[in-house]
């Protein structure tokens, strides 16, 4: 890591982890057999009986008990992202939502460290952020035998601190970030660690892409999936976003802007301002990847026409126009949290996953609610659906796992082995850590070979 880049090792640390901070916690090469993209197509759903709503379990599917977690055992780092402007926009302040203030957010953040730690998870990675959220957080917990780190960042107040931030964790060996904020943090992390596995947790002020998550659980399937217990493959599923290419045929190409992770819309202005979008009359098109009719926001307007599950395959874009025709629709929709808008819809068409749409300048171009990359009148976006975001951990589904295989079990070893359980034995000198062979987010050594989870997408 560069200047600026580096990690503030809390006590506790060896030699052996800060060899290992280099070491990527990525899923592998998305080209790879059973990684990246080709895994969007094994890693959808736990087997069957797991799924919430898939039926009671029989005794004979119940999946076998273990690796019990020994009392002293941990694995893993956890990440800690939050983003201290989330929720406090223009548009929060202008309708009924109000805002998040720092206090929850710490609250929420103190009680991740804590669910994480007590799950099993050896370390914590702390970003800082201008308001010092994580880092008041979790100096509020005792860490015990676990080590709490933080990135060492120069700060610029910016959605930059947040981009440094994702890249720097995987620099850091994390293997599940937490992020808190909206729409705009998670695509700023994914930005900076395309392959992240994260827990996101809705802070901001658009929340369709993070999800309205308890701390304390999102901690306990962070710590679970980061320490092995529960393998990633079995919980994790890997996100849609929006790709982006300019042309402009009087200019330069223009570099590739992040990708979206719910929407992308055109916005008939000629300059960014604010930002935030909260004029619906100016809205000409938006292409959305999730589009489910309880959000608010831009994907709203697509999830009242062409309604796209978070998972579901492909995307959907609206085209928009300022005047009502017979012909046309005209639909509520909810534009910001308490706040709805009329809009006139003057046509609609599915994208299946790899197709493109062409958008037409002049205007600017908003990514997942906000005003980014302005267009002259001869410039064309070429906007285009694939399934290459983050991988998004199911929380419910991590503790439902492990619940049904007893992990939340605490056992003493020693005690086992001395009543004769079988299935049990005392590690020796002479006994050589088995490697997992499933996928995880990193390889770690472990006492005993655990079940593997088998998945589909």
């Amino acid at each position: 890591m560069g200047q600026g880049d580096r990690v503030r090792r809390g006590d506790g640390i060896g030699p052996s982890d800060a060899a290992g901070l280099g070491d990527a916690a990525g899923l592998g090469d998305p080209s790879s057999p059973g990684d990246g993209a080709n895994r969007g197509e094994t890693v959808a759903a736990v087997a069957d009986g797991h799924r919430r709503g898939s039926g009671r379990f029989e005794a004979a599917d119940r999946p076998a008990a273990g690796p019990r977690r020994v009392a002293g055992e941990r694995h893993g780092t956890v990440g800690l992202i939050a983003n201290p402007l989330a929720g406090k926009d223009i548009r929060r302040l202008s309708t009924h939502a109000g805002h998040t203030p720092d206090t929850a957010k710490i609250g929420v953040l103190r009680r991740v460290v804590a669910a994480a730690i007590e799950v099993g998870a050896a370390r914590i990675v702390v970003a800082p952020d201008t308001h010092r959220l994580a880092e008041r957080a979790a100096a509020g917990v005792d860490p015990g035998a676990a080590v709490v780190d933080t990135l060492d960042l120069a700060l610029a107040g910016s959605r930059r601190d947040t981009v440094r931030a994702a890249r720097a964790m995987r620099e850091a060996g994390v293997d599940v970030v937490v992020v808190l904020g909206g729409d705009g943090t998670c695509r700023d992390v994914a930005a900076g660690w395309p392959d992240a596995v994260v827990v996101a947790i809705s802070t901001g002020t658009n929340n369709v892409f993070p999800l309205a998550l308890d701390g304390t659980s999102a901690g306990s399937a962070a710590g679970l999936v980061a320490s092995g217990q529960v393998a990633v493959a079995s919980v994790a599923r890997r996100a849609k976003r929006i790709t982006v290419e300019v042309e402009s045929p009087n200019a330069e190409r223009r570099p590739d802007p992040d990708p979206a992770l719910v929407d992308l819309a055109l916005i008939r202005t000629t300059f960014a301002g604010a930002r935030a979008v909260t004029d619906v009359a100016e809205v000409a098109a938006v292409v959305a990847v999730i589009a489910e009719p309880a959000a608010t926001g831009l994907s709203s307007i697509v999830a009242r026409v062409e309604p796209v599950g978070r998972f579901e395959p492909g995307g959907a874009v609206v085209h928009l126009h300022g005047e009502a025709a017979a012909s046309w629709r005209r639909i509520r929709v909810p534009i910001a949290p308490g706040a709805f808008a009329t809009v006139t819809i003057a046509g609609s068409d599915r994208l299946d996953a790899g197709e493109s749409v062409v958008l037409l300048g002049p205007g600017v171009l908003a990514f997942d609610g906000e005003r980014e990359v302005p267009l002259a009148a001869s410039d064309r976006a070429v906007a285009r659906v694939d399934r290459s975001g983050p991988w998004m951990l199911d929380v419910y589904d991590t503790l439902d796992v492990a619940a049904r295989r007893r992990l939340f079990d605490v056992v003493d070893l020693a005690a086992d082995a001395a009543d004769g359980d079988p299935s049990v034995s005392m590690p020796t000198a002479d006994t050589q850590p088995t490697v997992r062979t499933q996928p995880t987010l990193r390889t770690q050594p472990t006492l005993r070979t655990q079940p593997t989870d088998h998945d589909g997408d």
